[in-house]
């Protein structure tokens, strides 16, 4: 799932460069990860000199949530979500690599006068495939670890209400 929306992302955005050392990009980037969960909006405070505010809120309850209690989701549930779903690419693949060795194996104990060919497609596909498993695990890998202080995670709210207000 994590995946998808992180592929969605650069797929909508391929005629930018993606930069997530730039605060308004690790902003905008993660506003559009998190969009199906959560709904930021910026408010004013009331008072002689009106400040920005930035209002978290879960898109299923509606309710508010502060800022510690997303950091905590972030650095925990979705931590474990992202894993899970590493889990899953390396299963996948892991699967494949063992019907494409057992077809190698039968190959080469076959009589086919084109086994070498054949072995060696047999080959380059599964390094394709492991090649496209680690980009995807490495995408998600990096989700999980952008933000590891609350710091980091300061900087990402800075971005989106840098967003929010142009």
């Amino acid at each position: 799932m994590w995946f998808k929306k992180i592929n969605n992302y650069y797929n909508e955005n391929k005629d930018l460069i993606v930069n997530l050392q730039l605060e308004t990009h690790i902003g905008k980037f993660l506003k559009y990860i998190f969009e199906e969960k959560y709904n930021f909006e910026l408010s004013k405070t009331k008072s002689k000199n009106p400040k920005d505010l930035l209002i978290i809120k879960d898109k299923n309850t509606l309710e508010k949530i502060s800022e510690e209690k997303i950091f905590y989701w972030y650095q925990n549930d979705l931590f474990y979500e992202l894993l899970n779903e590493e889990k899953e690419f390396v299963n996948t693949f892991n699967i494949k690599k063992e019907k494409v060795l057992k077809a190698i194996k039968e190959l080469k104990e076959g009589e086919d006068k084109d086994k070498e060919n054949k072995i060696s497609k047999l080959n380059n596909h599964l390094k394709s495939e492991a090649d496209l498993i680690n980009r995807n695990i490495n995408e998600l890998k990096r989700l999980r670890l952008l933000m590891p202080t609350y710091k980091s995670f300061e900087i990402f709210l800075s971005g989106v209400m840098i967003i929010l207000k142009i």
